[in-house]
């Protein structure tokens, strides 16, 4: 039988507060798989996700400066300046 002082728990902290948003505000922007997962596994995967930023640009009156979408397990990589 395990004693409860051999688990070990996570410390428990307070998220970070959110950082301000400001009208024409520059923004890094990351998204990754959950525990690092591959997000895309083929290249209808790339072309679908292309399709949401762009219609979410659109209706969030955003612009884009710079994107790359990248693969875990092959050095493809595309950016867009």
């Amino acid at each position: 039988m395990l004693q409860s002082s051999s688990f070990t728990t996570k410390p428990t902290t307070m998220p970070r507060i959110p950082r301000g948003e400001t009208q024409g505000g520059i923004y890094h922007i990351i998204n990754r798989g959950n525990m690092r997962m591959q997000v895309f596994d083929d290249e209808e995967d790339y072309e679908y996700f292309l399709t949401l930023l762009k219609t979410g640009l659109e209706r969030g009156n955003i612009e884009l400066h710079a994107y790359c979408l990248m693969c875990q397990v092959s050095p493809r990589c595309t950016m867009i300046f």
